[in-house]
């Protein structure tokens, strides 16, 4: 179970770092981790129905993505959530909680099932890259949800979180049903879908989670401890 843990839980933690570290003042740290708890709970409930069905097109294309982005929208669009910038950041919480625990309940399954696959290099190799993907994913569409929820534009970003996860899922479909080393190709489209979305939501709507004018009083604030840095220094 360390194992299994350490596959899932150090990348959606480096990925939640990289998100949330130029806005640390904006939120409150223990809201961002009682999201991040909450996404564990969701993430190890919808790896169980995923271990329950039989993957087909419809399911895991069409129906899984839609109540997967679903109840993060319930949650992130919450009365006492919706309108406010901070629901971004929660977004990204609850995303990365889903996928770290998501990883981690596969990768356990996986060593339970088959001991022999400790030691085997293709194994780790194969769930530390879906850890990171299944971490940018929801990552990222925890954030767009969340801005859709804080921007009041919730039908808008809702719809494109929903196709674009159904989009991965479409390249994640065909790796699962492909053998030997022709399953990475869609791997590696995915992958790259993966890290592209989570770009996009870092570099787009992050920074418009704050307003400008509360840009402006950061840097105020900055300019204002520099001086005072100075002033000590002398």
């Amino acid at each position: 179970m360390s194992v299994a843990s350490v596959i899932g839980f150090a990348p959606a933690i480096l990925l939640l770092y990289i998100l949330l570290r130029r806005y640390e003042e904006f939120f409150a740290g223990k809201n961002i981790f009682l999201t991040f708890a909450v996404g564990m709970v969701l993430g190890m409930i919808i790896t169980v129905l995923h271990m329950l069905i039989e993957y087909t097109f419809v399911i895991l294309v069409i129906l899984l993505p839609f109540f997967e982005e679903l109840a993060k929208l319930v949650i992130l669009n919450y009365p006492r959530l919706k309108g406010k910038h901070e629901t971004v950041y929660f977004g990204a919480g609850l995303g990365l909680g889903i996928g770290s625990m998501a990883i981690i309940a596969i990768a356990f399954s996986v060593f339970s099932a088959h001991p022999e696959t400790l030691g085997n290099p293709q194994t780790y190799f194969d769930l530390v890259v879906l850890s990171f993907n299944f971490s940018l994913l929801n990552g990222a569409m925890g954030v767009m949800i969340g801005y859709g929820c804080a921007k009041n534009e919730v039908a808008n970003y809702f719809i494109r979180a929903y196709i674009l996860h159904a989009i991965y899922n479409l390249f994640f479909l065909i790796y699962i049903s492909s053998e030997g080393g022709l399953k990475y190709g869609p791997l590696f489209i995915a992958t790259v879908l993966a890290i592209g979305l989570f770009w996009y939501v870092l570099r787009e709507l992050m920074p418009k989670s704050v307003s400008p004018e509360m840009m402006k009083k950061r840097r105020r604030e900055a300019r204002r401890r520099q001086r005072e840095q100075r002033k000590k220094s002398d």
